[in-house]
C-alpha cells in the first residue's frame, strides 16, 4: 500500500512539474508574439501615413528605433531590439516582423 502511494506521489510531482515548466514556456512564447504583432501594427499605420511606400517586388525595412523617432510606440521590452520587413508583392504588402531580446530571437533576425 506504501509503495503505491510512492509511486504516485511521484507521478503527480512529474505532471505538476511538467505542466509547469510547458506553462512558463508557452507564456515566454505568447509574450514575444505579442511584441512581434505590435511592432507589425506600428509599421503598418507608419505605412498607411507616408507618401513613399515600396514599388511592386521592392523590400522597405523599418527599424523600430524609426517608429519611435516618428512618434509611434512598438512597445517592445527594455532588452529587446527588431525591425520590420515590409515587401509589396502581387498581393498587397506583406510586414515581416523580426526581435532580438536577451531569451529569444526570431529565426532570420539579422537576415
Amino acid at each position: 500500500m506504501k509503495k503505491i502511494i510512492i509511486v504516485w506521489t511521484i507521478i503527480l510531482v512529474c505532471i505538476v512539474t511538467g505542466l509547469t515548466y510547458f506553462g512558463i514556456r508557452v507564456k515566454e512564447n505568447t509574450i514575444y508574439e505579442l511584441m512581434e504583432e505590435e511592432i507589425v501594427y506600428q509599421a503598418k499605420k507608419y505605412m498607411s501615413n507616408i507618401e513613399i511606400k515600396p514599388e511592386l517586388n521592392e523590400l522597405r525595412k523599418i527599424d523600430v528605433e524609426e517608429l519611435k523617432d516618428k512618434g509611434y510606440d512598438p512597445k517592445l521590452e527594455r532588452d529587446c531590439v527588431g525591425y520590420v520587413i515590409i515587401s509589396n508583392t502581387e498581393d498587397g504588402y506583406k510586414y515581416d516582423p523580426y526581435i532580438k531580446c536577451e531569451k529569444y530571437m526570431t529565426k532570420d533576425f539579422g537576415n
